[in-house]
């Protein structure tokens, strides 16, 4: 990792970021930005116009107490494709161990500072919250503060108030997302918040009173309730709805982090970068939160816009929702098929025959027995095979009949037209 010495603007490469304490920046590019090669040349990177936010960033990192500072412009050397991937693939992780980070808003002035009336306006409006990278900028840092063009800190998101409450609104995101925090242990200084406990559970030689063989520090930040894994697919997925990247693959990079796998980078490859992120996603979950997208009868969602209203869904561990009747599939995925078990729910009609609801396991975060469910379409060639309906949008269920039953079957995407049809697996 390369990371800014903010003294001597040098670049200066630590092979463990876990080991040293570093500011980080977060931020929307804009025109002369400064490459990796620029820093080379310090001289010529003065001359250009991004690099008044690096020094910016240094300058508020010493004032901080801290001697390092990494930004995403010149800290990665996009001439290798190998740094690149590898960047990005640990992109999430960098921000999570980040110190601090400051949220530069170059389209906001707040002059005439003042922090008691500034209204949401003066900063949601900005554009760094419709991009796809600044998502999980937003998301994984354990301390983030807010700045206007001219660094005048906004807020201190971990210290709660209106400000956060505006973006609450702004983004979709919960507050306890938001303000969680995930500090370093102050026996080893190592991150122990979510999704980055790296540590053994045991005697890693942390301070204070033991609990469950961890000092109580770690054991609150391990435990805390805002864990991403308690957000359902859908629900992160919808976070990113509406967000844009400069390249289509991005839409889909920029989301490895939050859903905790790792893909090759393709660019080229176009929108198939999303559905790649699914099948890697469906590797790890059997959060059926997955398929709760608004549908044109396609196998996977074709972007994260399919989700736009799915925030209200809490994922339930399918085992559980299955339990009393046969064991349950777990979810398997090819470019054509998904393999898993579901509750199904026949439309009797005699136009409809063969059309039925597939109730999720989730639910509506604000009414438990309310259910999404998805329009599927019976194989004519195998009553266990289905697909999604071309017009099959979200639907809410908003109470179970007893006389549901389990079914294993594959869903299968669809074009307008017709089926992409393969083997049917097993009865």
């Amino acid at each position: 990792m390369w990371l800014i010495n903010c003294h001597s603007f040098a670049l200066e490469f630590h092979h463990d970021p876990n080991k040293v304490k570093y500011a980080i920046l977060s931020h929307t590019w804009g025109n002369d930005e400064v490459t990796f090669k620029d820093m080379a040349n310090l001289e010529q990177a003065r001359s250009l116009t991004g690099f008044e936010k690096i020094r910016g960033t240094c300058e508020m990192a010493i004032k901080h107490g801290f001697e390092y500072a990494w930004v995403d412009t010149c800290c990665i050397d996009k001439s290798s494709s190998a740094e690149l991937s590898e960047a990005i693939n640990s992109m999430f992780g960098w921000y999570q161990l980040s110190d601090v980070c400051y949220v530069y808003l170059s389209d906001v002035s707040c002059e005439p500072f003042d922090s008691e009336t500034i209204s949401d306006d003066d900063f949601c409006q900005s554009r760094w919250f419709t991009r796809g990278w600044t998502l999980q900028e937003l998301i994984a840092p354990r301390d983030l503060q807010l700045y206007d063009k001219h660094w005048n800190v906004i807020a201190r998101l971990q210290d709660g108030g209106e400000v956060v409450d505006a973006i609450v609104r702004k983004t979709g995101i919960s507050r306890g997302i938001l303000t969680r925090g995930t500090p370093r242990c102050p026996g080893t200084g190592y991150m122990m918040g979510p999704l980055a406990f790296t540590l053994p559970a045991h005697n890693h030689g942390c301070p204070g009173d033991k609990i469950a063989g961890m000092c109580g520090y770690c054991h609150r930040a391990r435990s805390s309730p805002a864990f991403l894994d308690h957000c359902s697919i859908a629900e992160r997925m919808s976070w990113a709805a509406r967000r844009d990247t400069t390249r289509p693959e991005d839409r889909a990079y920029s989301l490895m982090g939050i859903f905790g796998v790792n893909m090759p980078l393709l660019y080229g490859e176009g929108t198939r970068a999303f559905a790649r992120l699914q099948e890697e996603i469906m590797k790890t979950t059997d959060d059926q939160s997955i398929l709760a997208y608004s549908s044109g009868g396609s196998l996977f969602a074709e972007s994260p816009d399919s989700f736009a209203a799915a925030t209200f869904i809490k994922s339930y561990d399918s085992t559980f929702w299955l339990s009393n009747e046969r064991k349950a599939v777990e979810m398997k995925a090819t470019s054509k098929s998904i393999e898993m078990s579901m509750l199904l729910c026949p439309l009797r009609h005699p136009e409809a025959s063969t059309l039925y609801l597939g109730i999720l396991a989730c639910s509506d975060r604000s009414n438990g027995l309310s259910r999404p469910a998805i329009l599927l379409q019976q194989s004519k060639f195998n009553q266990k095979s289905f697909y999604r309906h071309p017009g099959g949008h979200l639907l809410k269920i908003s109470a179970l009949s007893p006389r549901l039953s389990i079914e294993e079957c594959d869903i299968y995407g669809t074009s307008f037209s017709q089926p992409q049809f393969i083997r049917c697996c097993p009865s």
